[in-house]
């Protein structure tokens, strides 16, 4: 018999602030230590599963007798709401697919399957980047909404197509009317699709959505075309993307933004001009209006000289008043 490929997880890393962490700690003011130990209970759970778990009401009465202690189903619910309140699950995929997970819990899960041989992931869960980890599988889905009852049937369409040396390609179809046209109504972006290809050199990507949406928030953050261009000459000569055959290098790759500066940067392409008076700021923090600077759902304000954010999956403590995972 087939030995299967290991998903979830025996142990994961838990960090000695976790307590100090204000998703936790407004759970805990208005749920007092149930919601942490509903919390913990719910990260075992996820990582027992993989980098998700899903979530509906047959699930809140299964973790409410188990936790015990005249936790109520009702009250898995609301702390769970809670939670996804303040930023510690995402808030669209529960809407969407009716899953919980974050992006701490995939860069977490990530780290710690990297010695295994394949994972597999479905590509509409994801939260991180997974296009430089060899050993990841990424399968689509087929969702179904029924109106009625709002179940979602999630099926495993494919693996990414392989072309030739193994290099994942986004095809265009045979008919160019099968072409979404909430893509095919921008020019510009369509030449950036062609331009790709002709570099690119294999294969005929096509235009998506996703990369159609990101492209134009390039351009409204003052990149050019020609700059993704410039990315994807870059990438053409990185040791990482030659062993791996090109097989990321997809127009999608470079709209994103932590993908276009990192490979524009190899070469000392031209940049947007830094503000020198505006903190150098990390992953997904941003400054408010009135200048003072934070990250996530904005309910955590962060020193003007802090260290840029490493990444999503650490958090400011600012009793420490550093940034931890």
């Amino acid at each position: 018999m087939a030995r299967t490929n290991k998903i979830g997880i025996d142990y994961f890393p838990f960090d000695v602030d976790f307590f100090n962490d204000e998703k936790i700690e407004f759970t805990s003011a208005r749920f007092g230590i149930k919601g942490e130990i509903i919390a913990i209970r719910l990260l075992c759970k996820i990582y027992r599963n993989g980098y998700y778990t899903d979530w509906n009401e047959d699930e809140s009465t299964l973790l409410a007798k188990r936790a015990g202690d005249g936790i109520t189903p009702s009250l898995v619910s609301d702390i769970v709401n809670e939670l996804v309140k303040r930023g510690f699950f995402n808030k669209s995929l529960l809407d969407r697919f009716k899953i919980l997970t974050s992006k701490g819990i995939q860069t977490r899960y990530f780290e710690a399957t990297k010695r295994y041989k394949q994972v597999d992931v479905i590509r509409d869960f994801l939260l991180v980047d997974v296009s430089e980890i060899e050993n990841v599988n990424i399968n689509e889905i087929n969702v179904n909404i029924n109106s009625n009852d709002d179940n979602i049937n999630t099926q495993k369409k494919r693996k990414e197509n392989k072309i030739n040396n193994n290099t994942s390609l986004e095809l265009f179809p045979e008919n160019e009317d099968n072409l979404d046209k909430t893509v095919v109504d921008s020019g510009e972006f369509l030449k950036y699709i062609s331009d790709f290809n002709a570099i690119r050199g294999k294969g005929r990507y096509k235009p998506i959505d996703k990369a159609k949406k990101q492209f134009n928030e390039r351009l409204r953050e003052g990149f050019t075309p020609a700059q993704m261009l410039q990315a994807l000459k870059n990438a053409l000569q990185d040791e990482f993307h030659i062993k791996t055959k090109f097989k990321f290098l997809t127009p999608e790759f470079f709209t994103r933004a932590d993908k276009l500066d990192k490979f524009l940067n190899a070469n000392d392409a031209p940049l947007q001009e830094q503000d020198e008076t505006k903190p150098k700021l990390g992953v997904g923090e941003y400054l408010r209006p009135d200048g003072t600077r934070t990250y996530g759902s904005g309910n955590t304000t962060i020193p003007y000289d802090a260290p840029p954010r490493p990444s999503d999956a650490w958090w400011w403590n600012a009793g420490l008043n550093q940034w931890n995972m």
